[in-house]
């Protein structure tokens, strides 16, 4: 599956009346049901963002990371990721992290890093104006470039 795909997706589901938080509800869902399975019940991982246009996926100073334990801050990211989209981003970019067998609050630190930082490469290019599919074709760079830092 492509970025590209799910962008037709969140397309024909506007077209036959799924609304955007409806989408955002089913894949949150999704995500938690997977990491459920993988992980257990008792396990809470949190990222918090600022008021996004979607239930607050970018719109940050910091992003929080925490299990109710360990707290960790990334300060990537940027306005221009209150598009809608950016959370599925990093909802995807976290699952393939645990995908990979990290551990979930690693998957959840790396993953708002990555995320953030891709927005800020998407920044750097075409100001705070863009969207979520720009974001997600910038995460290989962000991974080439945090691999050769």
């Amino acid at each position: 599956m492509r970025i590209e795909d799910v962008y037709i997706w969140d397309i024909n589901a506007r077209w036959l009346g799924v609304t955007p938080y409806q989408l955002m509800e089913n894949a949150g869902a999704g995500v938690a049901r997977t990491i459920e399975e993988r992980f257990g019940k008792n396990l809470r991982i949190a990222v918090f963002s600022g008021t996004g246009n979607n239930g607050g996926d970018g719109f940050v100073a910091y992003d929080i990371i925490s299990d109710g334990k360990t707290w960790k801050y990334s300060r990537t990211g940027n306005r221009g990721m209150t598009t809608g989209g950016t959370g599925d981003v990093l909802a995807g970019l976290v699952g393939s992290l645990l995908a990979f067998g990290n551990e979930p609050l690693r998957a959840a630190s790396v993953g708002a890093f990555l995320n953030g930082l891709s927005g800020d490469m998407v920044k750097g290019g075409l100001g705070e104006n863009f969207t979520a599919l720009e974001v997600a074709r910038r995460v290989p760079r962000a991974v080439k470039w945090v691999l050769e830092f």
